[in-house]
């Protein structure tokens, strides 16, 4: 008996709770925010290419930050961006292998920036890239690591 009293008491009490925070964040958004919480898009969709449909991964790299694309048409891009508005690609069609479809992660390891792909339906595996510039890209694993059909 006690229980069925209490948990709704609860529950309203709580959601009381997480409501006002919430609706004082958003009196004190400044005007013309609107209900995004300040979020705005700041790149052009797909960077200007409707086959872009998806960022997977983000990484900061030499004073830059890096967004890899999925593009199942003409495979992976990777574009850079000083300030985070402005981007130019630093590598298009999958790096030269239209069978990378998207850049899944980023990871700076030894001063140098590396970007891991998949593939799809190709019987050929993910790759490995790496890159000291941000726009000549070596890679550094081929194909599943030689073991056609491997899949990340």
């Amino acid at each position: 008996m006690i229980k069925k009293i209490y948990l709704p008491l609860l529950a309203s009490l709580l959601l009381a709770l997480l409501a006002a925070p919430l609706g004082a964040a958003r009196a004190a958004l400044p005007a013309g925010v609107g209900p995004n919480f300040g979020w705005a898009q700041v790149n052009r969709d797909g960077f200007g290419d409707p086959a872009n449909r998806s960022i997977f991964a983000l990484e900061p790299f030499g004073g830059l930050l890096y967004a890899g694309t999925f593009n199942p048409v003409q495979g992976a891009e990777v574009w850079r961006s000083a300030d985070g508005v402005t981007w130019g690609r630093a590598a298009s069609g999958g790096f030269g292998r239209p069978h990378n479809l998207a850049v899944d992660d980023f990871a700076v390891f030894g001063g140098l920036l590396y970007a891991a792909t998949s593939v799809s339906g190709t019987g050929l595996g993910p790759e490995i890239w790496r890159t000291d510039d941000g726009l000549d890209w070596d890679r550094v694993v081929e194909d599943g690591f030689g073991a056609a059909g491997t899949v990340e």
